[in-house]
């Protein structure tokens, strides 16, 4: 299995992170989600964004999936319907690798 990109070391090493939302910065904790809730979680991702399963097929490797847990909920914007509902509950959509930046 060829190696992932660099931007995804960097999480794993140091997973605070900060992500644009609504043109906010917003520090997060990341974690790489992996066995059965990476699957359930990826299916629902290709549900939405198909061209990451061919993606993933043509890379010949797992991409990797992250969860970002905000670290203070009172630092998320308001996001409607679909958005964060708290602390401890994960932000919606994936993050682009140049929505992540390490703290």
């Amino acid at each position: 299995m060829r190696r992932g990109p660099g931007w995804t070391a960097n999480l794993l090493a140091l997973p605070e992170a900060t992500v644009a939302v609504r043109g906010r910065d917003v520090p997060v904790r990341a974690r790489l989600v992996e066995g059965s809730e990476r699957a359930e979680i990826w299916a629902a991702f290709v549900a939405m964004a198909r061209s990451y399963q061919a993606y993933e097929q043509r890379c010949a490797r797992n991409l990797r999936l992250f969860l970002l847990d905000p670290v203070h909920a009172a630092d998320i914007p308001a996001l409607g319907t679909g958005g964060c509902r708290g602390s401890g509950e994960h932000l919606p959509g994936a993050a682009a690798p140049s929505a992540v930046s390490a703290r």
